[in-house]
Parts: C-alpha cells; structure tokens; sequence
C-alpha cells in the first residue's frame, strides 16, 4: 500500500555570491579577493525540496495534497525562472542508501538542493521509478515561489499529482434494479509501479456512461472523489450500459446491466377523488391512462361511490394531469380514432374525450339508459363501443363517431343463469371481443361466461369448471373480468370462494368454444382480478398475493410479482388494482392506493424486465408470525429463464424458503430470529434476502373482490 505524503520545497534564499581570481607569484595558494559581481547577472538563491518516500507498507487511508508513490527512486526538479528560461534538471536518487537521504519511521526522509534565479520561479518536480531520472513517471507537480535574495523564503507546500497508468471501474451493484434508482460507482487508479493512486491525479479522470444512466460526476480530480459515484438510471433501460473512465491514455471501464425492476410513479393525491386507481390503458400517444375511485361504501362485497376521474401520465416526465368526474371510473377504452371512453360507474355515464384534447372542457358524456350503470368496455369486431350494464343486467353498444346522445345506445338483456348454476339473475362483470368475433361477457353470480354475438345475442352460456365443482356445496365460482389473450384464448379470472381469506381464485384460459384449462398459480392463496393483453402477454392482479401476475412469450406458466411487502406489513397500498399490457408487451398497473389506508397516495407502476433478474418485492422481509399465513411471497422477475432457483437458509430454525413455482417462492417464520435467505439461479449468481422474525401478530389487510 502507498499514501500520500506532503513533499515540501525549504526556499532559502541565499546572497548572490561569484568566485573572483587574484594575481600572485608562483605557488601562491591564499584565497583569492571576491570580484564584483557580472553586471546585469541575476541574484541567486537555492529552493531545497524535502521529499518522504513511504515505507512500502505504509497505509493509504490518510489523503493529503501530494502524492509520492512507495516505489519512487529518483526525483527531477527543473527551475525556471521569471524570464521563461529553464535551468538544467536537477536530479536526485531517493532510496535509502542515497547520500541525501535518511532513514525515518514512516519511509525515507530526502533533501534535493536547487539552485534559483532570485524573482517568482517556476519548480516542475517529477518522480521515477527508476535511480537516475529514468524508468516511469510515478508523479508530478509544478509550484511557483518567490526566491528572495539574501532572506530566508518561506516553505511552500509541493502539490504532486499521480501519473494514471491503469483504471480499474467497479459498481456496486451490477445488477441494479430499476425499482430502485440506481447504484454506484467506484474507480481506482493506479501509477506505473503499481501502486494505488491516493490524492491527486495529475490530470483529472474523466468518467462517463452509455445511455440510460446518469453519473453524479464527470471528472475525477482526486482519490476523494473516485469512490461511491451517484448512477441513477434515466428512464427504464433494458440493455447493458457501459461505464468507462479516462485519464493519461489509461482507461478502465464496467458493465451495469440493468435489473428488472417496477418503475413507480405517484400520482393524485385529492382526497375526494385519489383514493383508489382501478382501470388502466396504455395509449396510442404512449402515454398511461387511469381511472380513480374517491370514496365508497362496500357492503358484502358490493362498493359504490359518487367521485372519481381519469389521469394521464406522461411516462418520460412523470407529469400526470387529471380530469375529476362526479363519478367513479371503471373502465378506460381507446377507439381507432384516438379517442378515449371512459366508464362513469356511478354515475351511470360513458365519456368520451377526442384524440389530443385531454381536458375538462372535452369531455362528452351520454346518460345510459333506464338509469342504467356501465361496468366495463370492449371494441365490438362491428367496430362498435360495447358495454356491461350491472343495474339493467344487459349489454350495450354505441357506435364510435357519434351520435352522443342515449338515443344512441342500443341495450340487449342477458339470460339468467342456466342449468347447473344458481340461476340467478345476471351479473355482468368485464367484457371481451374474442378472436371469432363474439363478445364474452363473465356473469358473476351464476359462474358462466356468455357468448354473445353483434347482433346482441347471447348464443351460448359456458358454466365454468369452478362453478361446477362449487355448485352442488352451494359455492360460487365469481367469473369477474375476461381478456382476449394470445392463441386466442379468452382468460377469466376468478374471484374464489366467497370473502373469506384465502379466497383461492382461479385463472382460466377458455378457447371459444367453451374449453376451460386451468392455469396454475403460485403462492398460499390467490385472487386474480383485473386482466388485459396485448404483444402475446398476459397481465393481471392478484389481489391476495398483492402482486402482479404476468405470462412471459416463449415461457411456460405464470409468474407474480409482489409490489408490496404488504402481506406481512398489513398494507396495500402500492398492492396493483387495475392493470394494461402496452405494444411492447410491457405492464402497468393502478395501485390499491389509499382504500381503508388514509394517506397512502395513489400510484402507478410500470414492469420493466430485463435479462437480469431481481427479487420482489425486496431484499429484507419482516414477518409477523410463523407458519405459511404470516410468510411472505416473493417473486423473480427477469425477460428470460435463469433458473431453476435454489433457496438456501444461514437458520432454517428461523426461516425457510420454499418453491411455489419457477419464479416465485415463499418466505415463512418458524421461530424468533433472524435469518439470510440465499437465493441462486442455474448460473451461479446469488443474492441474498435478510429475514427477521416477530412473534408479534398483526391483522394481515388482504385485499377482497369489489363488485360496482
């Protein structure tokens, strides 16, 4: 190890003194008389420059203006004077058999005598690795004092800057996740020897990265600043970034590879009309919209309310702008025009605001009628805006480009339940248009999915597999929201069995001719909800793990994400509520937001996956309890396949992982402790997840299904 020591420069100044000749007789050896001196010659004097090397095994913690190196042998000082001109380098060996060098208990302790022009002189002084001014510069440094003739000069500190012959990058994190902001960044520079650089460069490094990350500097003067440099990311990028430094023609560089992560952002705060977010689009300008809940009464699992409104979220800025409705919004829907239709629940209204006109003033809105209230839209394969009606228990549609006025809505009744359900009347909950054309709507009492053609016929009523199982016990299946997924499958989610926790909800994927497959999912208990599709994925919300579920092309299986530690921290409200898939494939989702939590500000969050994975809904759990209802799930999000996964306990007495699927698995408490859990993929990459275990019991706050 090296450190810096201060070199000093002992300017003494000393009288201009020239050696005269005398005459005298053969053999005369008496001093000779002192002549005048050389008119114009200019006065002398002598800087004498104290320099310490280090001992080789001296620390290198203490930072200090200067910078010799350990492994310096020889030190050039070249002076030059107030009239530009250079005297001869004077060179010195520095090691400690040198003649003007003594030993000391930090290093060797070297005086270099240098004679100077008296006037403001300019030292440039060079240290080697090598005995005589040879070998390679170590370091280097220039200082300007005043050689004052005849006085002694005041000592000037030597500021020397360590020559960078090699650059080595390293980031704290390389696989950052983008649910966080970024990471660090460290370098370390070292000189021709070998030796750590620790002061002053010579000249300053520059650092830079690739796009998608921002650093905290872009030059490093000094040792002090080369360590835990700022990165955050800019955006949500998906490819490696480089990382490179410069300096002296060395350069060392690093890869960040960017974690997969959920990109959040907060949203309105209006205690009237931003308590919960629910519908989610993504639009054709690429921007998020949301619809809003204020406050409501739920009773028995029905909710209403009397305010709401719909946002739009700029995802490059973060700026969000909204529209505040006197009526909860259920459902957003963009039209091939541009425009977007919103559902005012409540309200018993569709809106519909024109393509770039996002503001109050453009909102038309058209009266349902038979004071009817719409639940949810899909765009008919007629080209027609269709709906659910939850009051009038029918289904509806209104042609695109107009007119707006309820005389344009055309509504058909739905049939009650059929043979093999509770035959209750219809509760019609999301709405679908399938691959054949048909629009699939999911009734949610009786269990089945209604097939339903433009011309409002309801040409068949599949009885879900779970309603079969459940009727003759008296149980309910609860179809709630359908999406036209990939393959042309139609996904159902299901609420479960009742309001009683753990719901154990289902996913279907239903062909159109009424084939159910089951499709499996992970965690102690489970209660998809809101779903959407587009580019081949599938996105929904799993009300009881508080995560978002997604199916990944070319992957098999479904894979959740929990965005809130909230199943062991009794919170929702970062929990995903309404969800969208954009073009890309990408998904976002409404937060939970602040419904039974007041305070918690509403939210947005985007999943961004990347070939690195990341584990959600963090690295540090706390459980309340023990046993598999007080554990935590946890997800694996990453763009490709890295496992299988390993989960290794430092106290299995404490806490233990186990497997619920190939990306998700389930921390649970056996004891009072602490406790690390070790998570490795296939390829050997680890990280690690800190367990702590209380006995203390909390009421979990699971989210439950909301009819409106």
């Amino acid at each position: 190890m090296h450190k810096n020591l201060l070199a000093t420069a002992a300017l003494l100044g000393m009288s201009a003194i020239a050696a005269g000749c005398s005459g005298g007789g053969a053999g005369g050896g008496g001093a000779r008389a002192a002549l005048p001196p050389t008119p114009n010659a200019p006065a002398r004097g002598a800087a004498t420059f104290t320099i310490t090397i280090p001992n080789a095994t001296s620390g290198a913690g203490t930072r200090r203006p200067a910078y010799i190196s350990a492994n310096t042998k020889s030190v050039s000082v070249v002076e030059t004077d107030g009239t530009g001109t250079p005297s001869p380098a004077v060179v010195a060996d520095v090691t400690p058999g040198s003649a003007n060098c003594t030993s000391t208990s930090g290093g060797t302790s070297c005086s270099i005598v240098v004679p100077a022009n008296a006037g403001t002189d300019t030292f440039v002084v060079t240290a080697f690795d090598a005995t005589g001014g040879a070998g390679n510069v170590l370091s280097t440094g220039t200082l300007t004092a005043t050689i004052v003739a005849g006085t002694a000069n005041t000592t000037v500190p030597l500021t020397l800057g360590g020559v960078v012959a090699s650059i080595a990058v390293t980031i704290a994190d390389p696989y950052a996740s983008l649910s966080g902001t970024g990471t660090t960044v460290s370098v370390v520079a070292k000189d021709a020897s070998g030796a750590t650089i620790v002061g002053t460069y010579d000249n300053p490094i520059a650092i830079s990265a690739g796009t998608g990350l921002v650093l905290g500097a872009s030059s490093i003067p000094d040792s002090s600043h080369a360590s835990a440099i700022a990165a955050t990311y800019a955006g949500h990028p998906v490819a490696p970034i480089a990382i490179t430094a410069t300096g002296d023609g060395a350069t060392g560089s690093a890869t960040l590879t960017p974690g997969s992560g959920i990109v959040r952002y907060a949203l309105g705060t209006d205690a009237t009309t931003d308590l919960s977010g629910f519908p989610a689009m993504v639009g054709p300008d690429g921007a998020f919209y949301y619809g809003t809940y204020g406050a409501r009464i739920c009773s028995g699992g029905i909710c209403t309310g009397t305010n709401g409104g719909v946002g739009r979220l700029d995802p490059a800025t973060g700026a969000f702008a909204e529209i505040p409705l006197n009526s909860t919004v259920s459902n957003l829907l963009f039209t091939p025009d541009g425009a977007l239709w919103v559902v005012e629940n409540s309200a018993g209204y569709l809106a519909r605001i024109p393509a770039g006109s996002f503001n109050a003033a453009s909102v038309t809105t058209i009266q349902l009628p038979n004071n009817g209230h719409p639940r949810a839209l899909a765009l008919g394969s007629d080209g027609n805006v269709w709906f659910t009606d939850t009051t009038t228990r029918s289904v509806g549609k209104i042609a695109p480009g107009g007119p707006y006025a309820t005389a344009s809505i055309t509504e058909y009744a739905l049939p009650n339940g059929p043979a093999g359900t509770g035959r209750y009347l219809p509760t019609p909950g999301g709405i679908a248009s399938g691959s054949d054309g048909s629009l699939y709507v999911p009734d949610y009492y009786n269990g089945v999915i209604d097939r339903i053609s433009t011309s409002g016929t309801t040409t068949d009523q599949y009885v879900t597999p779970e309603e079969v199982a459940l009727n003759p016990q008296g149980g309910d299946a609860f179809p709630r929201f359908v999406a036209a997924g990939p393959g042309g499958a139609i996904y159902v989610t299901y609420a479960g069995e009742g309001f009683t926790y753990p719901y154990n909800g289902k996913l279907d994927a239903m062909t159109t001719g009424g084939s159910f497959t089951n499709v499996p999912l992970a965690g102690f208990a489970y209660q998809p909800d809101s779903i959407a599709s587009a580019d081949g994925v599938v996105a929904f919300s799993d009300l009881a793990n508080q995560s978002l579920g997604i199916t990944v092309p070319g992957v098999s299986g479904v894979r959740e994400f929990p965005t809130t530690d909230g199943f062991t921290f009794q919170s929702t409200g970062d929990a995903p509520q309404g969800v969208a898939v954009a073009p890309d494939g990408s998904a976002w989702y409404t937060c939970y937001g602040a419904t039974g939590i007041a305070g918690t500000p509403l939210c947005a969050g985007h999943l961004v996956l990347t070939s690195a994975w990341a584990i959600f809904p963090s690295t540090s759990v706390n459980l309340y309890g023990l046993g598999v209802q007080a554990g935590q799930f946890m997800g694996i999000a990453e763009s490709g396949d890295s496992g299988p996964f390993t989960y290794a306990s430092s106290d299995p007495s404490v806490a233990t992982a186990s497997a619920d699927a190939d990306h998700n698995f389930t921390i649970v408490g056996n004891a009072v402790g602490t406790a690390t859990i070790t998570v490795t993929d296939a390829h050997g990459r680890s990280e690690a997840i800190s367990v702590h275990v209380s006995s203390t019991t909390g009421t979990v706050n699971h989210s439950k299904p909301e009819v409106n």
